[in-house]
């Protein structure tokens, strides 16, 4: 199950990686709510990817891990192909998820964080993690 796959990759991450040093991406749809804590907590330069998926009405679990993420550990993600914003519907038109649809996500964050943040928040601090996390110049 979730916590047990979380509690594997636990396990292999601090065995073969430096936590203090270590940049790390995880997908947020595939963490389970109940390692969030632990991850960030072990993993002081981890950050998370949050796609479309937050857009599901079924994905209370997600928002709520969204909620409590905080800004400097936010990476806006698409997840191409799956995971097209909710809005879409996954139509002809948009088939599948895609970069541009990251703004559909940026403001369901807004959404998620009861207006705590602006969209430009969301989109700058995604934008500066990012570029850590790959070791990009801004």
């Amino acid at each position: 199950g979730g916590a047990e796959a979380a509690s594997d990759m636990m396990r292999l991450l601090k065995t073969h990686v430096d936590p203090s040093s270590q940049r790390i991406l995880l997908l947020a749809s595939g963490l389970h709510p109940d390692a969030f804590l632990n991850f960030l907590r072990e993993f002081p330069r981890l950050k998370l990817s949050f796609s479309g998926a937050i857009t599901y009405q079924k994905a209370k679990d997600l928002r709520d891990l969204a909620f409590d993420c905080p800004l400097e550990r936010l990476v806006l993600g698409s997840e191409a192909p799956a995971h097209i914003p909710a809005v879409l519907g996954g139509d002809r038109k948009h088939p599948y998820s895609h970069p541009g649809h990251l703004m559909f996500v940026a403001r369901q964050l807004v959404d998620i964080k009861m207006a705590r943040v602006t969209l430009d928040e969301i989109v700058e601090a995604s934008s500066r993690n990012f570029c850590e996390t790959f070791g990009l110049n801004q």
